[in-house]
């Protein structure tokens, strides 16, 4: 969003995400729009990514501990998504409690043999659904793989690579979590021919 002539420049709010976002995936789309409708018509003007004197408050998107000690320093109010604090304000969901029914659900199926494709390990939501996962193999008394998990980085290609890589495995998984929607979808755009003849009863499963 642009400035409006009349809104001072010192009152910008700021949403930071992670590096190189597709700010066009529905995740930001639904995010930025809910946030904007919230500032209303407040005298703030909402930026992406933006820098300098002229940020009087941060929206971190599950910032990085690198994110967080630099917006710290800026000495300006903040406020996390999908990352927790003692210190700031915060939204978020439990997602290692997600992470583990979603993996619960699937071994239910009888699935012993499942990967997680999750995102970019430096966010915390990504920690906490690797963690979410493990704890679901330990539940039910299975060894964790690192051979069964992949690294997405939370965009629909990364899915897409991901499962191919799962795919090619010796023993390929029965079922695969994806720790975000993109992947999954992702996921599923894996040519048949190849979850056919490799995983033929391979079943994905998205965060949501």
């Amino acid at each position: 969003m642009v400035p409006e002539a009349g809104i001072p420049f010192n009152s910008i709010i700021n949403f930071r995400t992670h590096p190189d976002p597709d700010l066009d995936d529905h995740y930001f789309v639904e995010i930025l729009r809910g946030i904007g409708e919230a500032l209303g018509e407040s005298p703030f003007t909402l930026l992406v990514n933006a820098n300098g004197p002229q940020v009087v408050g941060e929206i971190l998107l599950a910032p990085s501990s690198k994110q967080i000690e630099h917006a710290s320093r800026m000495n300006v109010p903040l406020t996390f998504v999908h990352a927790t604090s003692q210190k700031y304000t915060w939204v978020d969901l439990n997602n290692e409690q997600a992470a583990y029914d979603a993996v619960s659900h699937l071994q239910c199926g009888r699935h012993e043999r499942v990967a997680l494709i999750n995102g970019k390990l430096e966010m915390a939501n990504s920690q906490s659904r690797l963690q979410g996962y493990r704890k679901a193999l330990e539940a039910r008394g299975l060894p964790f793989d690192d051979a069964l998990v992949e690294n997405g980085r939370f965009s629909v290609a990364g899915g897409r690579q991901a499962m191919a890589r799962l795919l090619k495995l010796k023993a390929p998984p029965t079922a695969v979590f994806t720790s975000n929607d993109q992947m999954a979808i992702g996921a599923l755009q894996t040519p048949a021919r190849n979850r056919t003849q490799n995983a033929p009863g391979c079943r994905p499963r998205g965060f949501r």
